[in-house]
C-alpha cells in the first residue's frame, strides 16, 4: 500500500490515531501513538522523531527516527477508537542510516544477502504460535477434561486477526488445553510482522477473557515453522534427493542443525534464566525424533509440497533475529553443501547452560556476521547479554 493509499484508508475507516510500533531486542513491540492529523505523505520520508528503549533492561533511551512502512500497516481490532498500526524500522538521529539493533532491519538484511549470494530471491515461512494454560507444565495438574473450552477464544481470535490484516490460515487444540493459530505462508519480512500482529492479539485478548480454570498464556510455549527459499516463485527445497528434499533442502537442514547451539542461544536470550533453562530440543534433523530441532515435512496448505520445519523458539522470543539468524545458518549450509549427520547418532541434546551457549556462541557466530547482517555492535550486545547471564 502507498502512503496515498494509507491516508486514503485512514479517511474510509475513519481512523483517529495511529501506532507506531517498533520491536525491542527482547522481542517486545513498543508503540508511540499520535493523533492522524500528524499522518501526511512526507512521514512515510521523514519519520518521527522519538525517545526509544531497545533493551527493556536499559536504563537509558536514545532520540531515534521511527520510519513508517506503508507496506506494513494492520487496524488494531481492540482499541476503542479505529486505529491504524504502522510497523516502523528505526534510523540513527544523525547518521540517518538503520540502526543495526532494529530486529526487523536485521531481518531484512538477511534477506537481501541471500539474494546477493545468488540462491534465492525470497524466502517463504508459515509459523505457528501456540498458548495455553498457564500450569501446562504441572505434573500435579489433572486433565480429565480435554473438551475444547478454548475453541469460542479461537475463533474470536481469528475474526480479529482477519479484520486486523493478519495472515491466518486456521485453528485448532492440540491437546490438554493448548491452541495452535497457523498462519499463512509469506515472505520472511512479512512473516515476522504478521507473528508480531498475532502474538500481539493472543495476548491481548487471552487477558480480556481470561477462562475461569486458569489464566491462558504465550509464555512458556514453542513456536514451529516451515521454510521454503524461493526463486522464480518456484520453491527450491522439495526434491529427490532424500525424504523428498532438494540437494538445496538437505544443506540448508544441515546448515540449521550445525549452527544450533547459536541458534538457540538467539532463539533463547530474551528468556534464558542464568543457568536454569531446559530446551526440549536436539540439534538432529531426525523426523522420527519429536525433539529433533528441525526436519523434513509437507506444507499443510499444500500438501504435496516439502517444506523444512524449524522448532525451538519460543513464542515470546524474538523473530525478526530467529528468522535472520536460521536463513544466515541455511545460507552457511548451501553454501558448503554440509550433509546432515547420521540419524544412527545419538541425539545431540543442546546444552541452554548460559555459559556453555556463550562458549558456542564465541566459537561460532562469524556466519551472522557475513554481509554485515548481523553487524559488530549486535553482535558484542549478544555477547554480553549471554556473559552477563552466565
Amino acid at each position: 500500500m502507498k502512503p496515498k493509499a494509507v491516508l486514503a484508508y485512514c479517511r474510509e475507516k475513519g481512523i483517529r490515531a495511529f501506532d507506531l510500533r517498533y520491536c525491542d531486542l527482547d522481542g517486545n513491540w513498543r508503540q508511540v501513538t499520535l493523533p492522524v492529523t500528524g499522518l501526511n505523505d512526507s512521514s512515510f520520508e521523514e519519520g518521527f522523531g522519538q525517545e526509544i528503549v531497545l533493551h527493556p533492561k536499559s536504563s537509558t533511551s536514545s532520540f531515534s527516527i521511527l520510519m513508517p512502512n506503508s507496506h506494513a500497516n494492520y487496524l488494531d481490532p481492540l482499541t476503542q477508537h479505529p486505529t491504524l498500526v504502522l510497523v516502523s524500522t528505526i534510523q540513527d538521529n544523525y547518521q540517518l542510516q538503520e540502526s543495526p539493533f532494529d530486529s526487523r532491519f536485521v531481518a531484512q538484511q538477511s534477506l537481501r544477502y541471500l539474494q546477493a549470494t545468488g540462491i534465492a530471491d525470497d524466502v517463504q515461512v508459515r509459523n505457528t504460535l501456540r498458548f495455553g494454560r498457564m500450569n501446562h507444565e504441572d505434573p500435579t495438574v489433572a486433565h480429565s477434561n480435554l473438551s475444547d473450552d478454548q475453541f469460542v477464544l479461537r475463533c474470536d481470535l481469528m475474526d480479529k486477526a482477519i479484520d486486523a490484516g493478519v495472515n491466518v490460515d486456521r485453528h485448532y487444540s492440540t491437546d490438554r488445553g493448548v491452541s495452535d493459530i497457523v498462519l499463512r505462508s509469506t515472505s520472511l519480512i512479512e512473516s515476522g510482522d504478521d507473528v508480531m500482529m498475532m502474538r500481539y492479539l493472543i495476548q491481548q485478548m487471552t487477558s480480556i477473557q481470561q477462562m475461569t480454570s486458569s489464566q491462558l498464556t504465550t509464555n512458556g510455549y514453542w513456536a514451529t515453522s516451515q521454510w521454503n527459499m524461493m526463486r522464480n516463485e518456484e520453491p527450491l527445497f522439495p526434491g529427490t534427493a532424500h525424504r523428498g528434499l532438494s540437494d538445496t533442502g538437505i544443506h540448508a537442514q544441515a546448515g540449521i542443525v550445525r549452527h544450533a547451539p547459536v541458534l538457540a542461544a538467539i532463539f533463547l536470550l530474551p528468556k534464558l534464566a542464568t543457568n536454569v533453562f531446559e530446551y526440549p530440543y536436539t540439534a538432529d534433523n531426525n523426523s522420527e525424533n519429536s525433539a529433533s530441532i528441525t526436519r523434513a515435512i509437507n506444507d499443510a496448505s499444500s500438501p504435496r509440497t516439502l517444506t523444512v520445519e524449524l522448532r525451538g523458539v519460543p513464542v515470546e522470543s524474538n523473530h525478526y533475529l530467529a528468522h535472520a539468524a536460521t536463513v544466515m545458518a541455511m545460507i552457511d549450509g548451501i553454501q558448503n553443501k554440509w550433509m546432515p549427520p547420521n540419524y544412527t547418532d545419538l541425539p545431540n541434546r543442546i546444552c541452554t547452560e548460559a555459559k556453555a551457549l556463550a562458549e558456542c556462541f564465541n566459537k561460532d557466530w562469524d556466519f551472522l556476521n557475513r554481509g554485515d547482517v548481523f553487524q559488530e555492535e549486535l553482535i558484542e550486545f549478544i555477547r554480553d547479554q549471554l556473559h552477563s547471564k552466565s
